[in-house]
């Protein structure tokens, strides 16, 4: 006798899901870039400044830690603002202000 496969698979019927594509507008698309890019920039020159700074306080563990963070909360930020979340405009202007 023979045993087809196909009675021994389960067949699982996954719910369709409409794709996630939020129109946003143009001002907004180049407000995010421009925060990716300077949020990039400013991680590259905390590196060096705090990994070539005399005082030995601050060790490159902390200085790491610190710019890994920074990156987090911008790219955090970028997505809520596309998202469309509630608190993200409030959260771009604390990490604006903590970046200055």
């Amino acid at each position: 006798m023979a045993v087809t496969k196909q009675a021994d698979r389960l067949e699982l019927q996954r719910p369709q899901r409409s794709k996630y594509d939020p129109v946003l507008p143009f001002w907004l698309n180049c407000y995010v870039v421009l925060q990716f890019l300077s949020a990039f920039y400013a991680s590259i020159v905390d590196v060096v400044r705090l990994t070539t700074a005399e005082d030995e306080a601050i060790s490159q563990a902390a200085a790491a830690l610190v710019v890994a963070a920074s990156v987090f909360w911008s790219l955090t930020s970028c997505g809520q603002i596309y998202d469309g979340k509630p608190g993200a405009w409030k959260s771009e202007l604390l990490r604006l202000i903590e970046e200055a």
